[in-house]
């Protein structure tokens, strides 16, 4: 089963060698650490594996954007454990997100509403937009190729012709609560995040503090977003904007609609489909 997974998952390694090296030593250690405390025979290992050699390859090829997704997931659960109601993150949230636009008004809330969005969605639509309103000039990053990273985060079947986010390689927001929620749930050694032995920890602090400021300051304002393309006149990237733009205009008439105590059920249905056909998009440039 390891064998066929890391099959499924060539084309996206980027060919350094010593990378490559790495992901295979990581992979190695972390499985057998998931077969102690799981056990060899426990049911839930087959479907552990591939998620914790997929974890590693993103960690070790994508640092950077990695650290960001992490980052965000934390400061969430962060939000949700002490009670904050309200902050720039959230808000951030709400103008990117259906399923946190009207609906996280408890706090309670927050965690169980994040882990509806999939993981994919997650990165296009939040991480990438935090992450071009940032400097990077005193920001240290390997990340290999972005396209590969947006790939990867797709391929969630054997044969990664299709994105399903209940697929046997697919990695949800659930799979990376923290350690902490992690033991307080009786699911430990589930958790993707006890098998994170390659994240550069440099790039975990930077990208932390400068997470810091979305817990006060007004949300950034979003940016342009660009088919992930080495040829950016292609005709998918035109496709890709429109739709993008289509789904940012439908979410702000759905704020109006909820504002003025509109239904909002044909816009969430379009917004979907939007949303499905840019992934599909996406798998198809991959």
């Amino acid at each position: 089963n390891d064998r066929k997974c890391l099959v499924s998952f060539v084309p996206y390694i980027d060919g350094n060698p010593r990378r490559m090296k790495r992901i295979i030593n990581v992979f190695n250690v972390s499985r057998h650490i998931a077969e102690l405390r799981c056990g060899k025979l426990s049911a839930n290992l087959g479907s552990l594996g591939p998620k914790i050699l997929k974890l590693t390859i993103l960690l070790e090829q994508w640092p950077c954007r990695m650290a960001w997704l992490l980052q965000i997931i934390e400061n969430v659960e962060q939000m949700c454990s002490h009670h904050i109601r309200d902050s720039s993150l959230i808000q951030f949230l709400q103008g990117n997100f259906t399923q946190f636009d009207g609906n996280a008004l408890d706090e309670s809330t927050y965690w169980d509403i994040l882990c509806t969005i999939p993981i994919q969605d997650l990165y296009q639509n939040g991480v990438r937009h935090l992450m071009s309103n940032e400097d990077w000039s005193n920001m240290p990053s390997n990340d290999s190729d972005p396209q590969l990273f947006e790939g990867l985060l797709l391929h969630s079947t054997p044969g990664g012709k299709s994105a399903e986010p209940d697929g046997p390689y697919a990695i949800s927001v659930r799979d990376l609560m923290s350690i902490g929620r992690e033991m307080r749930s009786q699911e430990y050694g589930e958790c993707l995040r006890s098998y994170m032995f390659n994240m550069p920890m440099a790039i975990v602090d930077k990208v932390a503090k400068r997470m810091e400021k979305y817990k006060t300051n007004p949300p950034p304002q979003i940016s342009g977003t660009t088919f992930p393309s080495k040829h950016p006149s292609t005709k998918k990237q035109l496709v890709y904007e429109e739709i993008t733009e289509n789904i940012r205009r439908l979410m702000l008439e759905r704020r109006e609609c909820k504002k003025e105590g509109l239904p909002t059920v044909n816009v969430d249905a379009v917004i979907d489909q939007l949303q499905q056909e840019r992934r599909t998009l996406m798998l198809t440039h991959n």
